[in-house]
């Protein structure tokens, strides 16, 4: 008798581990994108908040982003990491009713959203969820908020924090990492990982106020700079924005390639309000000197992740073996290395992978 209660308690919790696999569930879900929403139809983001220190620069985001074609609705996803014997809770926080939650920076949290929202005039509307759960489970749940709400993108804090007064590192949370490099593998729709290094300042100012952000995108080619690209177009019909898009073109094109990146840049190239500019780039040494000069300039800046594409690429060739943050592309951890002692923000986009699907079909 035992001896059975000793096989079974070693046996079942395997068995349980391998057949049981939420990710299943997404299987079979369309993989949206921001490339192929509908112009003027409501784009629908899930913002990830694991800290108070996140909540400015996804609203610094948010507020240059929110006046292109269509509105943006926003749910704001709160992660608290479960502690001791707690309980896992998801709690959605309805408008117009009092925010129920024991977690005094949840509460905070929802109020500075709801703030923004207000101040939005219309052009963005906030929903707001807390969740309490193993850090290995909350992947689960922005999976889980990112089909039932049709999210185009998922906005993800990077996991390293700095102090505002020197640059150097505040904070590091290797388990956000791992669990930004999974959502990265296995979501059902496009990400961008949020990298922080200037939201003890507003971007954006005034309704009446000249453009005050600068902003650049730096395009290599591929889906995650034409990804990007279409974020920052967006970003461009805020008359506050200052957009220069940089075209990093190779001295041999892929036919292929140049061809799509062609159609994603003609629109950027009609628009007066857009600064365009292409340099023919020899090698990665180039490509280098050309993202130092360009650092300094701007508040933001928006690359495409290209964890598909660095390796085989002449603009980015022999980068990897300096890359510290695979999760931020070639080019997102050339911006942010000690070496330039950047101060602007961040964002780095990933469009949808078709292939999770058939990844997670293999999965036992």
């Amino acid at each position: 008798m035992v001896g059975t209660v000793i096989v079974f308690g070693s046996v079942v919790p395997i068995l349980v581990k391998r057949l049981y696999n939420p990710e299943r569930r997404y299987v079979g879900c369309l993989k949206r994108n921001l490339i192929e929403s509908r112009k003027n139809s409501e784009l629908q983001i899930i913002s990830c908040i694991h800290a108070p220190g996140d909540v400015n620069a996804v609203i610094n985001l948010l507020d240059a982003s929110c006046r292109g074609d269509g509105p943006i609705a926003v749910t704001v996803l709160h992660h608290i990491k479960l502690v001791g014997q707690s309980t896992p809770l998801f709690i959605s926080h309805r408008k117009g009713r009092v925010i129920v939650c024991d977690y005094l920076h949840s509460k905070n949290v929802i109020r500075l959203f709801n703030e923004f929202e207000q101040n939005s005039r219309g052009s963005l509307s906030v929903n707001a969820v807390t969740a309490v759960s193993l850090l290995k489970f909350m992947y689960d749940d922005i999976f889980s908020l990112a089909v039932e709400r049709l999210a185009s993108l998922i906005i993800l804090p990077f996991h390293i924090r700095w102090w505002k007064q020197d640059g150097s590192i505040q904070s590091e949370d290797h388990s956000l990492r791992e669990l930004n490099s999974r959502v990265l593998e296995k979501a059902p729709c496009s990400v961008g990982i949020l990298v922080d290094r200037c939201s003890n300042r507003r971007l954006v100012y005034k309704e009446d106020a000249p453009a005050v952000i600068n902003v650049a995108m730096i395009f290599l080619g591929g889906d995650d700079d034409r990804e990007a690209l279409t974020f920052a177009i967006r970003m461009a019909q805020d008359t506050r924005v200052k957009l220069r898009v940089a075209h990093l073109l190779p001295a041999n094109l892929n036919e292929l390639e140049a061809k799509q990146d062609n159609v994603a840049l003609k629109g950027v190239k009609e628009k007066d309000h857009i600064t365009f500019g292409e340099e023919v780039v020899d090698g990665a040494a180039t490509t280098v000197s050309l993202i130092r000069s360009m650092v300094p300039e701007y508040e933001l800046i928006i690359v495409g992740r290209r964890d598909n594409l660095d390796g085989i690429t002449p603009q980015t060739s022999g980068l990897r073996q300096w890359c510290e943050y695979p999760e931020l592309g070639l080019i997102g951890d050339l911006i942010i290395s000690e070496d330039n002692k950047a101060d602007c923000s961040l964002f780095v986009v990933q469009q949808a992978r078709e292939q999770v699907e058939e990844q997670q079909q293999q999965m036992p």
